[in-house]
């Protein structure tokens, strides 16, 4: 049999009718491997056409949405692979298969949805699905910063490749409002990030989130023999014992640190 790679013509126009144009369609004619690089608009750096992973992204752990690509793969009495955009609705068209609504889904949830659609029209078929592209949408970084707006992300982007690159201690972002578009909202310190390289401090960004970071006029000052000494934005709230050890590199508190001062 042939396998045949299919590639849906309605994908590029589907994203950009949505006012976002993918990664991948920005510079077309050139393959995304090899591609260059685009702004990211908030004067940090420079986001890759296509970008690099930090971590293996697990299936179990990806939730799709409108602009991800994904490729479904169709092996036995049909051997074709289409490639096919996630619809602003939240879902994909498998030609001469139907609709599948995947949004929220996982890779295996929506893998698991996809076949059973299609083993309502055919038998002997497997059927397997795979993520192909990520997908880019917007956020907003307002506050305490010099150029307030809207900013392109992508759902592997992390908050610290929003918000500005600190630049010493004192300008290390540790009073971020974290909004969530189902309304949630989240205080984030980005010092464990910056100092240790704690990830968990530093989670991926979703669609339409508010990042607001606060002036903040109070500091702590740390000296003596910690690995980091000098000065950190002051959290409300903070005991001083719990940022103790961020100034020792996160290996817990020796020797003696601090004094705080406002202004």
């Amino acid at each position: 049999m042939i396998s045949i790679r299919v590639l849906a013509a309605a994908l590029s126009g589907a994203l950009i009718a949505g006012g976002v144009a993918p990664v991948w369609a920005q510079e077309p004619g050139r393959d995304t491997a090899r591609a260059g690089t685009n702004t990211n608009q908030n004067g940090t750096g420079w986001f890759p056409a296509a970008q690099p992973l930090d971590a293996p992204i697990r299936r179990a752990e990806y939730a799709l949405g409108p602009g991800d690509v994904v490729d479904v793969s169709l092996f036995g009495d049909l051997n074709v692979t289409y490639s096919l955009v996630v619809t602003p609705e939240g879902t994909v068209v498998i030609p001469s298969i139907g609709v599948v609504r995947v949004l929220g889904l996982n890779l295996d949830e929506a893998q698991a949805r996809a076949r059973a659609a299609v083993l309502r029209l055919y038998r002997n078929v497997e059927v397997s699905l795979s993520l192909a592209q990520v997908r880019s949408f917007k956020v907003y970084l307002l506050g305490d910063v010099a150029n307030p707006g809207v900013r392109l992300a992508s759902s592997i982007t992390r908050v610290s490749e929003v918000v500005p690159t600190p630049r010493g201690s004192t300008a290390m972002p540790r009073n971020i409002l974290l909004r969530r578009v189902e309304g949630d909202s989240t205080r984030l310190d980005l010092a464990p990030f910056y100092l240790s390289g704690d990830l968990r401090a530093n989670p991926t960004v979703r669609a339409g989130d508010v990042l607001v970071m606060r002036a903040v006029a109070e500091t702590v000052v740390a000296f003596g023999r910690g690995v980091y000494p000098g000065s950190y934005q002051f959290r409300r709230g903070e005991a001083l014992a719990a940022g103790l050890p961020r100034v020792h590199g996160g290996a817990g508190v020796r020797g003696k640190a601090a004094d705080t001062s406002r202004g």
